[in-house]
């Protein structure tokens, strides 16, 4: 006769008879589970609840023969695993010094860095960016960054006075100032509009959130991929400037100034957001009245309110996504390849 057998077996939520005659729980009820037990002998009825535990928890078994449970303070013992989601959240945002990075290509990504390999489960690929010279309050001011229409911070790595910092790759991403500049792109206002609106989100969140400026809001600093998404990039040296939200003019009228070059190409000449009279004349006055009202300062959450954006791509930036894969044979930039990865 098959020596493991199949029973219906009730096992009390109590823990009397595991705890002595202590009771624990309620000894009304029972928890009914199907299990496998072996039979000491052929058509013996009797369940040894430890019998149960041990089929269970078959890691308890050694070459040796079944260990003893010598903890039981559950009647079956489940092993508990800390969720990675709130291990994440509660991680430092100074990255472990003993992971490594193992960098594989120079890239140019609204400046120079390196694709990197992080030597952990699934090698995720990350840009790393190194900066130089920097002061302990400086690095105190540094935490994590993530938004949808900025280039995710994960965290950095520190070297003495030098740091790296570690971000989110955004891979076939290019810069719009190379977009801008590529021969076989025009932008329409609705482009332009459609590109403040995801400047004016980001900005927002760094304004509110962070609480600084990004202080170098440009067509260099900010990055397009392949899916039209519109990303800030470089937030970290923001964070090392660390101005605060007094000077946040300065970043409403960098969008001015980048709206006007996408429009009217003279103003990346004379770095200066006055357009040219014939593109003055031709544009809508409602174009007009937002650079004037970004250039002269406001908050970015009231330009989001401009009836300018009311021409943007009302479901996301998807809309771009021609104007970068244009630009795309003119704007990927990639250095030397490491062979040893340093």
């Amino acid at each position: 006769m098959d020596r493991v057998a199949k029973r219906s077996t009730s096992l009390p939520s109590s823990r009397k008879g595991l705890h002595g005659n202590k009771l624990v729980g309620n000894p009304d009820s029972t928890i009914k589970m199907h299990i496998q037990v072996p039979d000491k002998s052929a058509g013996s009825t009797h369940t040894d609840p430890e019998d149960a535990v041990s089929h269970l928890q078959p890691d308890l078994h050694t070459a040796t023969g079944r260990r003893d449970i010598r903890d039981r303070s559950l009647a079956i013992p489940l092993p508990i695993r800390p969720d990675p989601q709130i291990v994440r959240q509660t991680s430092s945002h100074q990255d472990n010094g003993n992971v490594n990075y193992i960098k594989i290509w120079e890239l140019d990504q609204a400046g120079r860095g390196f694709i990197a390999l992080k030597d952990a489960d699934r090698l995720p690929l990350v840009l790393l960016k190194t900066r130089s010279s920097i002061t302990p309050k400086q690095k105190r001011s540094l935490q994590k960054a993530f938004h949808q229409n900025l280039i995710g911070l994960y965290g950095f790595q520190s070297d003495g006075s030098n740091i790296t910092f570690i971000y989110r790759l955004e891979l076939l991403a290019v810069s719009l100032a190379c977009v801008s500049n590529s021969p076989r792109v025009q932008f329409s206002e609705s482009d332009a509009a459609t590109i403040s609106k995801e400047v004016l989100l980001g900005l927002d969140y760094i304004h509110s959130e962070l609480e600084i400026i990004h202080g170098d809001i440009d067509c260099a600093n900010i990055v397009l991929n392949t899916d039209g998404e519109v990303k800030i990039a470089n937030i970290g040296d923001s964070m090392i400037r660390g101005i605060d939200l007094s000077s946040r003019n300065h970043d409403l009228r960098g969008t001015g100034k980048i709206i006007a070059n996408l429009i009217d190409p003279t103003t990346r000449i004379t770095g200066e957001p006055i357009l040219c009279d014939e593109v003055a004349h031709s544009i809508s006055s409602i174009t007009s009245d937002f650079i004037k009202k970004a250039t002269e300062g406001t908050t970015a959450k009231a330009l989001l309110k401009h009836n300018f954006l009311s021409i943007a791509t009302p479901t996301g930036s998807w809309s771009l996504k021609p104007l970068v894969v244009n630009a795309l044979p003119f704007a990927i930039k990639f250095g030397k390849h490491l062979e040893d990865g340093s």
